[in-house]
């Protein structure tokens, strides 16, 4: 999520890998036969172009190109879900294989609306002076206040440690959306001098105002 362009009006709710993990919840087999048919669905609206696609495909693409292990993208994916009991597919042991499915069935929707090779072939780690570099230290702080009430699908010391090398390997704004994810994940209080930490580093981010108001049913 690094075009300049973008405005709060462009990020009102959630948005990229971390929104598709959100959408295999609950029941999502009984509207698709598989994986790829749910992602076809949940990705084929252009009802703002192909904006949607297009930060999707951006997500993927760092994450697939990073330095972080298969364990560690399997570790994020998990905290896309609700709960350790969620829908959400396993992508363990095919971590880049599964990556790279997501961008066979949403590549070819953003190429059709002209989308330029750039955005569908690689995309670079954030530059050196990019403020998302400056913002790693902020969004892993966040960390030391993740305790949970329940199973995740995966330890919070193993969450913790991908957020992580997430956040200083690939991109701290994307860390950022898995680290909301991981306070849901986990049932994990918020209080409310955390939850207004939260929508600083969101505006910092260019977020609208419900994207970080996911997590406001944890504060107490």
């Amino acid at each position: 999520m690094h075009d300049p362009a973008l405005t709060p009006d462009d990020l009102l709710f959630d948005f990229g890998i971390t929104a598709l993990g959100a959408s295999f919840h609950g029941d999502w087999l009984l509207d698709a036969d598989s994986e790829q048919e749910h992602i076809a669905s949940v990705t084929a609206s252009t009802e703002h172009g192909i904006l949607g696609q297009s930060l999707l495909v951006e997500d993927v693409l760092r994450l697939r190109d990073s330095a972080l292990t298969g364990p560690e993208i399997a570790a994020l994916w998990a905290l896309t879900n609700r709960d350790a009991f969620d829908g959400s597919p396993s992508i363990e042991g095919r971590e880049r294989p599964w990556l790279d499915e997501v961008l066979a069935v949403v590549t070819p929707v953003i190429r059709a609306y002209g989308a330029p090779s750039a955005q569908w072939t690689t995309v670079p780690p954030c530059p050196p002076g990019h403020a998302h570099r400056h913002l790693a230290g902020e969004v892993t702080a966040l960390l030391n206040e993740l305790t949970p009430r329940q199973d995740a699908g995966v330890t919070s010391a193993t969450a913790t440690a991908a957020l992580t090398r997430c956040a200083e390997l690939v991109c701290s704004e994307l860390a950022f959306r898995f680290a909301l994810r991981a306070f849901g994940a986990f049932e994990a209080r918020i209080s409310r001098e955390l939850y207004e930490r939260l929508e600083r580093l969101g505006e910092r981010f260019g977020y609208g105002e419900y994207l970080v108001d996911e997590v406001n049913h944890l504060v107490e």
